[in-house]
């Protein structure tokens, strides 16, 4: 299982989204995050990860849920889920992503994974939980547990 984070930067109603360029996730607006390292712990990798992608610093606090993604082309993810209001810098453009500011009541869920509308208002609440998703191979949820804690 690969373990990784994602970081929802969150400022005046908005929430910082970053659409990669390639990849298996190329075109899809996603929190600012990433594959974990050997021994590394998820709020470290976080901070570490929102730096790489835009030149944020974040503190990204305690984690708020968890998401564990099965896939058959892509294999299993953990990952822990941060939101953080504590965001220092301006998201610059970079070969990783590509940032933007959505208005929170204007997410745009379409060109999210499938999945994201299940945990990303929990996101924006504060409020935690735990989900597992399958996937089939078309990339279309399968099942899902969600767990609202």
């Amino acid at each position: 299982m690969t373990h990784g984070v994602l970081v929802y930067c969150v400022k005046n109603d908005q929430v910082l989204l970053a659409q990669r360029p390639g990849g298996p996730d190329a075109s899809k607006w996603n929190g600012l995050g990433g594959t974990m390292k050997t021994k590394e712990r998820a709020h470290e990798a976080a901070k570490r990860l929102a730096k790489a992608a835009v030149g944020l610093t974040v503190d990204p606090g305690e984690p708020l849920g968890t998401v564990t993604y099965h896939h058959p082309m892509h294999g299993h993810w953990d990952v822990t889920v941060f939101r953080s209001q504590s965001i220092t810098g301006t998201p610059k453009k970079t070969k990783l992503v590509r940032p933007q500011w959505f208005a929170v009541n204007d997410l745009p869920f379409k060109e999210m994974w499938p999945g994201d509308h299940l945990f990303m208002y929990r996101v924006l609440e504060e409020k935690p939980f735990t989900i597992d998703i399958w996937f089939d191979e078309a990339g279309n949820i399968a099942k899902q547990q969600v767990e609202f804690v």
